[in-house]
């Protein structure tokens, strides 16, 4: 995010330098979102994979 030259980590970065505050936590959501949205990718995944976890 730091060393960025475009995407949403520039964007939110950028924002809080130029003090756009409402872009900036526009920004910040959207990064939040995508997190959720991956993390339950990946246990719906999980969940799919290692189905003998569940039993017992």
């Amino acid at each position: 995010m730091v060393g960025a030259k475009a995407g949403l980590g520039y964007l939110v970065n950028y924002s809080q330098f130029t003090f756009e505050i409402p872009k900036m936590y526009a920004g910040i959501v959207t990064l939040s979102l995508l997190g959720l949205v991956f993390n339950q990718g990946l246990v719906l995944v999980e969940q799919r994979l290692t189905a003998w976890k569940g039993q017992g």
